[in-house]
């Protein structure tokens, strides 16, 4: 048996990845599957406004619980987005079926419900961690630490060097 130190990707770092694979696959289905819905071609063509940065940040302050809520917040405000404002777009023309112009909402209904993931995110981050994780991924770290530190075993004993 060999001394090795496991340092197992953090469950910060996995879930910060996973987040902006979010992104990049809601980025991806608006572009191809998508793009004839108004919110979905406007917010892949704006970048998401560059909230998707957030992730870089609250991943790289330790914040995973921030990271999870920006990266499903995006998703979930876009479909609330979406049909909240083909709703609105909807009651506009019946209300004033006249008018040349209806003025779309789906972007800061989207951005709306972004903030409000956020701002939960940060609160949940705040209240239920200590050293930066919550205790769930303080668990899940020592039982990754503890598999890997078991494949090196195994693999040690097969390879000694």
């Amino acid at each position: 048996m060999s001394d090795f130190k496991v340092d197992p990707p953090t469950p910060n770092l996995i879930i910060g990845l996973a987040s902006l694979a979010s992104f990049v696959v809601t980025a991806i289905i608006s572009q191809t599957l998508l793009k004839d819905f108004y919110l979905f071609e406007w917010t892949s063509r704006n970048g998401y406004w560059f909230i998707w940065g957030g992730i870089f940040f609250s991943t790289a302050k330790r914040k995973p619980v921030v990271s999870a809520a920006i990266g499903l917040g995006n998703i979930i405000s876009l479909i609330l987005g979406h049909f909240l404002g083909e709703l609105d777009l909807m009651i506009s023309r019946y209300t004033n079926p006249n008018a040349l112009y209806y003025n779309r909402n789906d972007w800061s209904i989207w951005l709306r419900f972004c903030l409000l993931f956020i701002i939960m995110g940060a609160a949940l981050q705040h209240k239920y961690t200590v050293d930066g994780y919550p205790a769930w991924m303080q668990r899940l770290e020592a039982r990754m630490k503890r598999r890997i530190e078991k494949i090196w075993n195994v693999v040690s004993r097969i390879f000694p060097h």
